[in-house]
């Protein structure tokens, strides 16, 4: 490409795609009729969950600039996956999917889309 996407696209697409995905949501809960869903709230367990995804992403952030942001995505993935998957083989995917994470974050959005995350070790 002779000349780079401006600092805007990637927040303008990924807001008009959670837009989307919202009115798709609004449109599917107001024409469903069948009996009401009960949501249960989390019990200790689901709670202990939910925080240690939280405090993973902060984790997360404070790596991205020391890490890189690709290999920071790629550690940030294969925990959750593994953390929250926990069957058989989990390790497995767990690296495989860090790993492609990873490696999406440095060609799409560092390469093709030359955005400027932090690239760490992976720096010119």
């Amino acid at each position: 490409m002779e000349e780079r996407l401006p600092p805007r696209t990637l927040p303008y697409f990924l807001g008009t795609t959670v837009l989307l995905a919202g009115l798709l949501l609004a449109i599917k809960s107001w024409r469903y009729r069948g009996a009401d869903l009960v949501i249960k709230w989390p019990d200790r367990k689901g709670f202990a969950r939910v925080f240690v995804a939280f405090v993973s992403l902060i984790i997360y952030t404070a790596l991205i600039n020391p890490l890189g942001m690709p290999l920071a995505t790629a550690m940030f993935v294969a925990f959750l996956v593994w953390y929250l998957w926990r069957r058989r083989h989990a390790v497995i995917y767990a690296l495989l999917t860090g790993v492609i994470s990873g490696v999406v974050v440095f060609y799409l959005f560092m390469r093709f889309l030359e955005l400027n995350f932090p690239a760490g070790f992976l720096a010119p």
